[in-house]
């Protein structure tokens, strides 16, 4: 029986779950303790957003292998004493036993860990205390950055809220003072200032607060702009680079300037003329360079926010994962994300400005904007400990973004006569390697030396296709430096 026949939600290692035959202990053939294996999935749930360690079950091939009375027992004793013993602080977890059929019954057992309201919890063993992380089916020591966002969230405290000894003098905000004059029609006030937590009652600005200065060249502002010209980063030359540091209202203006000027547009034909049409809705474009600046994880530095157009899509990074979020990948259904702000200061200033809605990520108005379109064109987010990145399709794209969901794109290729048969293999290749089966089979020719060497051979010869290795046989792959895609 696999652990998906009886719990179907549970079928994968990854963020979240973890699966063990039993948790062991003692000392291994090296003379370390086995407890040691197990506590680190514990406390590096812990330090996240939680997760499940299922024992009872073969974490390579998925059989429940389950659990006499006795030792589920033993399992649940050993877990509460050993977690007691060496992670700090306590954490919390409740085990919930699920019982497997027969005579007499076995028991499938879940410890559903809590993430920890004190963090980091630290494992300590031999002298050493160490705080983990989750990672994608494993446990990683956290490193400084973590460690300090561990920190921070557990005593509520965010980069920007934190105070300085600058004092507040208005000349020094003049861009922010004029962005909210017309944004609103009305003079910003001290008194608004105050209430939003930019500074204090005495005047001495928050770390936020510095973040919108004039003179701001702090650069855990920047945003690097790029547009490449094919839909991948490696082996294509950038083009059209920009880079921006400053204060953060002025980002954003850079960021949608550049992506506004730097585009590609198309034209429709409609009974009144040419209908000039947009590849990404301008408010999807805003509330994407406002999330990314709004939600990045400060605390990195040496990191930016990264821009970047492609020919099928626009990617927006920001440092540090999506705030309170569980890992995620590819999701569409962005609208369902549940907001939650890392930044407090500058999420109000933002607000205040009209920038951004009181409550809320603004994934529900990109989605809004989206609403009309194909599955294939719906944007979509992902998010790992590092950053997260919203991907708005190109609407002129009709099969979406190019991948797995859009495999065989329109092309363009420098050079070569458009005959039908090399175009359409070049498209097939573009993005997954392929045997000489496989592109046979969907162009439909032979395979044969005679297919090698005249069909794929000139095309491999010429730099089209690229001959590369897939186990034991040889696969071919389009060189996109020659070959584009087109809408």
């Amino acid at each position: 029986m696999l652990i998906e026949e009886i719990l179907p939600n549970i079928n994968l290692e990854n963020y979240e779950v973890e699966f063990k035959g039993t948790l062991d202990s003692g000392k291994n053939e090296k003379g370390e303790l086995k407890e040691i294996s197990w506590l680190k999935s514990f406390a590096a749930f812990a330090n996240g957003n939680g997760g499940i360690i299922a024992v009872g079950v073969n974490n390579k091939t998925h059989v429940v292998e389950s659990l006499s009375h006795e030792e589920a027992d033993e399992v649940a004793l050993l877990a509460q004493k050993e977690t007691e013993a060496r992670l700090s602080p306590k954490i919390r977890f409740v085990v919930e036993p699920i019982p497997i059929g027969g005579m007499p019954i076995r028991y499938l057992l879940l410890f559903r860990v809590s993430p920890s309201k004190q963090k980091p919890v630290l494992l300590t063993y031999r002298g050493t205390s160490t705080a983990y992380v989750r990672d994608f089916g494993k446990n990683s020591p956290a490193n400084y950055e973590a460690i300090a966002e561990m920190v921070l969230s557990s005593e509520n405290v965010s980069y920007d809220s934190r105070m300085t000894k600058e004092v507040f003098h208005e000349e020094d905000f003049t861009r922010l003072y004029a962005h909210y004059e017309e944004k609103t029609k009305r003079k910003l006030t001290r008194k608004a200032l105050i209430s939003k937590h930019f500074m204090d009652e005495e005047g001495f600005l928050s770390q936020g607060a510095l973040l919108f200065r004039d003179d701001c060249n702090l650069a855990i502002t920047r945003i690097d702009m790029i547009k490449y010209p094919n839909i991948s980063k490696g082996g294509n030359l950038l083009y059209q680079t920009e880079t921006f540091v400053g204060d953060l209202l002025s980002g954003m203006k850079a960021a949608e300037d550049y992506v506004a000027s730097r585009a590609d547009y198309g034209f429709e034909k409609t009974s009144r003329g040419r209908v000039e049409v947009v590849p990404f809705p301008p408010l999807a474009v805003h509330e994407a360079i406002v999330n990314a600046i709004v939600h990045r994880n400060y605390f990195l530095s040496g990191t930016q926010i990264q821009v970047e157009l492609y020919p099928d899509r626009l990617e927006i990074t920001s440092p540090g994962k999506l705030f309170q979020a569980r890992h995620i990948r590819h999701e569409k259904n962005i609208a369902d994300i549940a907001p939650a702000r890392r930044n407090d200061v500058i999420c109000e200033v933002f607000a205040l400005c009209l920038e951004m809605e009181q409550q809320g990520s603004g994934f529900d108005k990109i989605s809004a904007e989206y609403a009309n379109q194909s599955e294939n064109l719906l944007p979509f987010v992902d998010s790992d400990e590092s950053s997260f990145r919203l991907t708005l399709p190109n609407l002129l794209f009709p099969g979406g973004v190019i991948g797995e969901e859009n495999p065989c794109p329109n092309i363009r290729v420098e050079g070569l006569p458009k005959a039908e048969r090399e175009m359409k293999i070049l498209s097939y290749c573009f993005v997954s390697p392929r045997s000489i089966k496989e592109i046979a089979d969907y162009c439909g020719f032979k395979v044969s030396s005679y297919a090698k060497e005249s069909i794929l051979g000139p095309l491999v010869e010429e730099g089209y296709l690229i001959a590369g290795k897939r186990a034991r046989s040889v696969v071919y792959f389009t060189n996109k430096s020659k070959v584009f895609p087109v809408y």
